[in-house]
C-alpha cells in the first residue's frame, strides 16, 4: 500500500517538473536545410515554436546525414498527444482523490501527504525545508500548509535543538489517526480512478519499485 502511495506521488511529481521543454528541445535540436528555401538554423531568423513546428512539418528536409521528415514530425505529434492525455489523467485523478479526502475527512491533497510523508519519517518530525521538497511545493505555500495543520492539532512546531533556527514540523497523536483515518479511502479512490482513467499502466515498475518520491532539499 505505501509503496503505491509512494509511486503514485512519485510520478506526479515527475509529471509536474517536466513542463513543456523537452518537447521544445527536441523539435529545434535537428539541423534542418531546405534546399529549396536555403534554409539553415544558423541563417534562420528567431521564430516561436508554433512557427518552427509548422515549417518543419511542411517542408521534408535533408542537411548531411540528419533527415527531418513528416513521419517524424508526425511520431512527433502523437508523442505529445499522449503527453497531453497522460497530463489530463493525472490530473483527473489528483481531483477525484482531492474531492474523497475533502467531503470525507475534511483534508486537502498536500495536506493528507504531509501527514503521510510525517508518519513515515523518523520520530514523524521532518524540517520545513525538507517537507518542502518532499511536496515539491514552495516554502510560502508549506507555511501556510503547516499553519492550516497546526490550527487543526495535527502538527505542532518544534525548535532544532543544534540549531534554534531551525523549525521542525511534528506529527501529533491526533494528526497520525487523521491519517490513517483517511489513508483506506484514499488508496480506494485512487485505485479506482486509476483504472477508471486508464492510468493503471503508468505507474510502472521503474515508479513502484522506486520507494518513497526523492526530496530534492537545496
Amino acid at each position: 500500500m505505501a509503496s503505491t502511495i509512494a509511486a503514485h506521488t512519485a510520478f506526479s511529481s515527475a509529471i509536474r517538473k517536466a513542463g513543456r521543454r523537452s518537447l521544445l528541445k527536441s523539435l529545434q535540436s535537428p539541423r534542418v536545410c531546405d534546399r529549396s528555401l536555403n534554409f539553415t538554423p544558423d541563417r534562420a531568423p528567431r521564430r516561436d515554436s508554433a512557427a518552427l513546428f509548422r515549417l518543419l512539418h511542411e517542408h521534408t528536409s535533408v542537411c548531411g546525414s540528419a533527415i527531418v521528415c513528416k513521419e517524424s514530425m508526425q511520431l512527433m505529434s502523437r508523442k505529445n498527444d499522449s503527453w497531453l492525455r497522460l497530463i489530463h489523467a493525472i490530473a483527473n485523478v489528483e481531483t477525484e482523490l482531492g474531492k474523497t479526502l475533502q467531503d470525507q475527512h475534511g483534508l486537502g491533497l498536500s495536506d493528507y501527504r504531509a501527514l503521510e510523508i510525517l508518519s513515515r519519517s523518523p520520530k514523524s518530525e521532518l524540517r520545513m525545508q525538507e517537507l518542502a521538497a518532499h511536496l515539491q511545493l514552495n516554502q510560502s505555500s508549506v507555511s501556510r500548509m503547516v499553519e492550516r495543520l497546526e490550527r487543526g492539532g495535527l502538527t505542532v512546531r518544534d525548535l532544532c535543538p543544534d540549531d534554534k533556527r531551525g523549525v521542525y514540523t511534528v506529527l501529533t497523536t491526533k494528526g497520525r489517526e487523521r491519517f490513517e483515518s483517511a489513508e483506506p479511502d484514499y488508496m480506494r479512490v485512487l485505485d479506482a480512478a486509476l483504472e477508471k482513467h486508464g492510468a493503471q499502466e503508468l505507474l510502472s515498475a521503474k515508479f513502484i519499485g522506486a520507494g518513497p518520491a526523492p526530496a530534492n532539499v537545496a
